[in-house]
């Protein structure tokens, strides 16, 4: 009972209460009704959830499997019902009994690829969705690899969404109460404007949520940093990594940050321990996508991350499409198990993860050890073999020797040749280019020649991510 209750505690009351600012308040739907609050239908549905997801969690893989699969069967029954992409191709599937759906069975369903739901989208629109699920949304992914997917999603969905968020927050403890700064989106045609939010959610009354683009310089990020002093920062990888370098060059500490999450972008092994070094504070990382939210979150306890299994199932899968072992590399393929708009079976969010074991925490939920990033970023060898290309401490190392270098991408032409794009605040000597080229070469396995190659600006994609590896050679 004590980890049953420990979620709700840590969410509304910070454990023991001394202050008024320690507690999030619900809002209530009663006028002149503050405290107890008279919670609206919405915010219970919400709180019931991440009740819900409060035991869930501790429950055995093995539980939370038959569980998943039982909804999974509701799910692929209405699709089959409903959805004209999926009337054909799920027939047999649906003639299992209720109760008996195995997963070898289930990992018989094709998967459903991003080419699939471009080509296909209305035909992916369910035609008999129950009343219960709207309204309905529409939404888009970021389009950082490619065209963007546009995708519906439901009451249900957003209510997940929420009760995550929750979880979230309290896994790591969060004050509520306190000020949260936003350095992701641009958030206007110019990306300039900054912006504040009375909430950072629907489901509570917190501490205000302030907002900046990412694409702002980062001197002008800094300052407002400065000027705003939050309690907690959420970006992305790459421009937490522009932000560290920055203050760790001028000494410039924020003085109520507590805490750093990141979510967008693969997180570079270094980025912890420099965050705690030149902060002071604990780095949190979050793998999410636009087309299901929540994916994976950071365990508490471990720098690894825990599937939200109760909302989605997970496979890593091999090029056979057989789920690795732990320790191994795979694709990263998706069910939604509670979108019933646009129901997203088996889909092939194009990333590369790292199946992980059984965690400490005790935790039930499955782990991801590390996310490697998007498929499109692997490089071919000259071989024709694919090769995930492991950097980021190379690079690291070059800025803090060469701190003229302010951002980089790396771009494979052919399979002996790589460009490395680069942004420098002032030229490079020979001596430092020919290090560069050389550590780079080392650290990419001595399989490419490396060239330089000088630009003014390497723009983010308009989700404001940005993609430090991409290959354009065409497979064969």
């Amino acid at each position: 009972m004590d980890k049953l209750n420990s979620t709700i505690n840590t969410f509304f009351t910070m454990s023991k209460v001394n202050k008024i600012s320690e507690v999030a308040i619900l809002p209530s739907m009663a006028d002149g009704i503050i405290w107890p609050a008279i919670p609206s239908p919405a915010t219970n549905a919400i709180l019931s959830l991440a009740y819900q997801l409060e035991e869930s969690q501790w429950w055995a893989p093995e539980v939370l499997t038959a569980f998943q699969l039982r909804q999974i069967e509701n799910l692929l029954k209405h699709a089959w019902r409903s959805v004209p992409y999926y009337r054909q191709m799920l027939e047999d599937v649906v003639k299992i009994p209720t109760g008996m759906l195995r997963m070898d069975e289930f990992r018989c369903i094709p998967l459903l690829r991003k080419s699939d739901l471009q080509a296909h989208r209305n035909e992916l629109k369910s035609r008999g969705l129950p009343k219960i699920h709207l309204p309905l949304y529409e939404t888009q992914t970021s389009g950082s690899t490619g065209p963007p997917v546009k995708l519906i999603g439901t009451s249900v969905t957003e209510l997940f969404h929420s009760a995550l968020g929750i979880r979230w927050n309290a896994w790591h403890k969060r004050n509520l109460n306190s000020k949260r700064a936003n350095i992701r989106f641009p958030l206007d045609a110019e990306a300039q404007t900054a912006h504040t939010h009375q909430s950072w959610s629907r489901a509570y009354t917190s501490g205000p949520m302030v907002t900046i683009g990412v694409n702002q310089p980062i001197e002008k990020q800094v300052e407002w940093l400065l000027d705003e002093n939050p309690h907690y920062l959420t970006t992305f990888p790459s421009n937490l990594d522009a932000l560290l370098v920055h203050c760790a060059n001028s000494g410039i500490r924020i003085p109520n940050l507590r805490e750093v999450s990141t979510r967008g972008e693969s997180l570079s092994a270094h980025a912890r321990t420099l965050c705690e070094q030149v902060w002071g504070v604990p780095l949190n990382d979050l793998y999410g996508a636009i087309e299901f939210g929540h994916i994976a979150m950071q365990c508490p306890g471990t720098n690894h991350y825990h599937i939200q299994s109760e909302h989605l199932l997970v496979e890593i899968l091999d090029d056979d499409g057989i789920c690795v072992k732990p320790g191994c590399t795979g694709r990263v393929v998706i069910t939604d198990l509670h979108n019933f708009a646009m129901p997203l079976v088996r889909y092939e969010v194009e990333d590369l993860a790292v199946l992980g074991s059984t965690c400490s925490c005790g935790r039930g939920l499955p782990v991801i050890e590390k996310i490697l990033g998007r498929t499109r970023s692997m490089f071919v060898l000259p071989t024709g073999d694919k090769y995930m290309p492991l950097y980021s401490d190379a690079l690291f190392e070059l800025k803090k020797v060469i701190p003229s270098i302010k951002q980089t991408k790396l771009i494979q032409r052919t399979r002996r040749d790589v460009t490395m794009r680069m942004v420098v605040s002032q030229a490079l000597s020979e001596t430092e280019e020919l290090k560069v080229t050389k550590e780079m070469a080392i650290a990419l396995g001595g399989h490419f020649e490396i060239q330089l190659e000088y630009v003014d600006e390497i723009s983010r994609a308009a989700s404001g991510k940005f993609e430090e590896a991409i290959c354009e050679v065409a497979e064969n």
